[in-house]
């Protein structure tokens, strides 16, 4: 018996492990094989900036061979989930999404 596992059920636990945005893509194209990769990024950028809106998430951007990870504010956050540079697996760059304290 096959158990189906819905997009907000894959991000949730995603986010209890404060993953990246493409570690996150990448478990939703596998869990959700019926939706193409483009759709289910369109449907996680648009629900982490409703997620976002709600201040029931921040991000932070982990760089490779930086020191220190940083904090960035969601309008940051949005504008790398417009480009190619955190979704590329080659990329120096991690954009990771975590829960807030409520």
């Amino acid at each position: 018996m096959t158990t189906t596992i819905t997009k907000e059920e894959v991000l949730n636990a995603n986010l209890e492990e404060e993953a990246s945005v493409l570690e996150i893509h990448n478990e939703l194209v596998r869990r959700i094989p019926a939706e193409d990769s483009e759709s289910l990024r369109v449907w996680l950028k648009t629900k982490l900036a409703a997620e976002a809106a709600q201040e029931r998430i921040g991000f932070y951007l982990d760089e490779f061979g930086a020191r220190d990870i940083r904090d960035i504010d969601t309008s940051e956050a949005l504008a790398l989930m417009g480009g190619l540079d955190v979704w590329l697996a080659q990329s120096d760059t991690m954009l990771h999404v975590y829960l807030l304290e409520t």
